[in-house]
């Protein structure tokens, strides 16, 4: 997971296109220390490093990951450049700047990070990260050393299951580099960035049938398959919602199918397959058999084959990977590369894939991304991970939106899931949105049911949501709907005001009124039910292994982490019809939603409540309720699940043709 926010910045463009910037809603800048010469980073402290949750210091050999994040030189108007650029009707509006051009205009000058960098190797410790855009620098050491260098102690704090090390008061540095740094991060909360995919069935530990599976071994209760679109097959159970008869839950969409129902079926034919374009794909680690496991896929789906030289891998080689055991093993990431690679190519075959994956889940990731954005290698870059909720050290987060004041700047893109835990209180105790996507400067992609028909049509979507309930006897286990199972992440941000894109369009219900209006997430959305879910191919790595795997597969899987690379694909899609980046696109998004009411499915609120029939690997039958998301709820237009809707590629073609 990522980590939260700073302080409030406002911005006026003009009238229609001022946008109010909250970062953490109480600052902490840094302060004078009470040893001379040193200067104190308060924010650099997270919010879960309570006495309460304190488990000891950290051993002194603990190795820790630290970022300095330096200050740009001139933080508003890099900010306003980047709103500029993306604001339809701007005298700049995609006026995009060239990697170079952003960094020469922008970024911390050489002598300055040179400084930087000095201290941090004068130290002792590690470099294993050096960004061309100098915005920060990562690096590894004993805690030991980060104790002596930062003036701090380093505990072990008790958070989400783990123990993790924080500094246990503020890190401070030497006064004289203290003017060139805008934040440090010593804690290894980045460890805690999840992948946002969910596989139907995995809270029951079980793995559902694929088409093939169940032709193969059909179920033991006798029931039907699983369906290779929807309501092809139904299931009967116990009565609920008024009916006993339930479509079974999806095998697995394809491209082709997914394509069909969002509207590429069209734009393929006539010749647009987002040739010209490239989706760039961030994860962490790397799978050793992406581009051959998505050729079979290709082959056993009938879509056109991802070829050698549409997939470039930029990332560092396995002997550069980093804690693998914290950051859920390169086994625990690989499933997420094949959803989005496979989705990504899926939806737009003509596309090139760059996928840049971290050495890990911290520092890791960071870097990944600037590669693309130092370099303009990818218009388009997809990010199916995140934090849960937005308790992160607010001065992290600052150097979290150098990154995407320059993407914005440059014209790419950037796509993040919204989550797989609806409101996030069932796990976290709070309601909250997640971090990056709440940040006002992505675009959050949200999640959907999708049924797909036969004929590979749009048939309907509702909101993600789902509650599982297990078939007992004549009955079920829990009172309708069931246990809350997954759904799309969303809700209103404690961290950023409402930028003025939303303005008009999300209800002040969602928001708030005047200053404590904030930002509402999602943005917009696409499938990501994991029982409609998405057809993968994938040859398992070995549990602890970044190299070792074991023989190929099909598997079914959903999330947001789905949701976001498909949008992307269309986006790929778009563009490659209109020869147009669309660059930061929510602006944009919401000045359409508002002008064409068509330009998206809208996913309204439904009387009639739907449900599907799962049978797992076991044999245990499931009634799956679909469309609740925990307290989260679709609406007519804007909601906090759905966004102002899913896209479809004939919006998006309008959407990349707005200038």
């Amino acid at each position: 997971m990522l980590r939260s926010r700073r302080a409030v910045q406002l911005l006026t463009l003009g009238s229609s296109s001022a946008l109010v910037l909250a970062a953490v809603l109480a600052a902490a800048p840094p302060s004078q220390a009470a040893t001379s010469g040193t200067v104190s980073f308060p924010g650099s402290v997270p919010g879960w490093a309570t006495p309460k949750a304190d488990a000891g210091t950290t051993a002194a050999d603990d190795i820790v990951e630290g970022e300095i994040f330096l200050a740009l030189p001139d933080q508003q108007a890099a900010q306003t450049e980047a709103l500029a650029v993306s604001t339809p009707g701007n005298k700049l509006f995609h006026s995009y700047l060239t990697p170079s051009a952003w960094i020469a205009k922008y970024a911390p000058t050489k002598a300055a990070y040179a400084q930087v960098v000095d201290y941090v190797k004068g130290q002792g410790f590690t470099i294993v990260g050096e960004p061309t855009d100098r915005e920060y620098v990562v690096f590894r050491g004993p805690a030991s050393e980060v104790n002596a260098s930062f003036g701090t102690v380093e505990h072990q704090y008790s958070y989400e299951g783990e123990k993790l090390s924080a500094p246990s008061s503020a890190p401070k540095l030497p006064a004289k580099l203290a003017g060139l740094v805008e934040g440090v991060s010593l804690d290894q909360g980045a460890s805690l960035t999840h992948t946002d995919n969910v596989k139907p069935g995995a809270k029951a530990a079980t793995t559902p049938k694929t088409a093939d599976a169940q032709a193969a071994s059909p179920a033991a209760t006798g029931t039907s398959a699983c369906s290779t679109y929807y309501d092809e097959n139904e299931d009967t159970l116990p009565s609920a919602y008024g009916v006993t008869s339930f479509p079974t839950y999806i095998c697995g969409y394809t491209g082709t199918q997914i394509g069909g129902a969002y509207g590429t079926t069209k734009e393929l034919t006539k010749g647009f397959n987002g040739s010209g374009q490239t989706v760039a794909i961030v994860d962490a680690y790397d799978d050793p058999t992406i581009v051959g496991d998505t050729q079979k896929l290709d082959a056993q789906t009938g879509t056109t084959p991802l070829t050698k030289k549409q997939f470039t891998d930029i990332s560092p080689k396995t002997s550069a990977f980093d804690d693998e055991a914290l950051c859920e093993e390169p086994a625990g990431w690989q499933a997420e590369e094949s959803i989005d690679v496979q989705i990504a190519h899926g939806m737009a075959p003509g596309a090139n894939i760059l996928y840049s994956g971290g050495f890990d889940c911290e520092g890791g990731l960071d870097i990944a991304v600037s590669k693309i954005l130092d370099t303009g290698s990818a218009n388009i870059i997809s990010n199916s991970y995140g934090d849960a909720g937005e308790n992160l050290p607010q001065n992290t987060i600052v150097g979290e939106e150098s990154k995407e004041y320059q993407a914005a700047a440059e014209g790419i893109g950037l796509y993040y899931s919204s989550g797989d835990s609806g409101d996030e209180d069932a796990d976290l105790g709070y309601i909250t949105p997640d971090f990056e996507a709440s940040s006002p400067y992505v675009t959050a992609v949200g999640g959907t049911s999708l049924a797909v028909t036969q004929a590979n049509g749009y048939g309907f979507e509702t909101g993600w949501g789902n509650n599982i309930d297990a078939v007992s006897g004549t009955g079920y286990e829990d009172p309708l709907p069931g246990e809350f199972y997954a759904g799309s992440g969303g809700g209103t941000s404690t961290q950023f005001a409402e930028p003025a894109y939303q303005e008009g369009i999300v209800p002040t219900s969602l928001s708030g009124k005047g200053d404590s209006a904030g930002r509402v997430v999602p943005d917009v959305s696409a499938l990501a039910d994991p029982f409609t879910g998405f057809l993968i191919g994938i040859s398992p790595l070995e549990p602890t292994s970044a190299t070792q795997t074991t023989a190929y597969t099909t598997e079914t899987y959903g999330g947001t982490s789905l949701a976001s690379p498909l949008f992307a694909g269309e986006v790929a899609l778009a563009q490659s019809v209109t020869g147009t980046d669309v660059g930061f696109a929510n602006p944009a998004i919401y000045a359409l939603a508002k002008s064409d009411r068509t330009a998206f499915n809208d996913v309204p609120a439904t009387s009639k409540k739907l449900a599907l029939a799962f049978l797992t690997g076991s044999g245990t039958l499931y009634r799956v309720s679909l469309g609740t998301d925990s307290s989260l709820s679709t609406a007519k237009r804007y909601d906090d699940v759905t966004g102002v809707g899913s896209g479809t590629i004939p919006g998006l073609i309008k959407l990349a043709q707005t200038s």
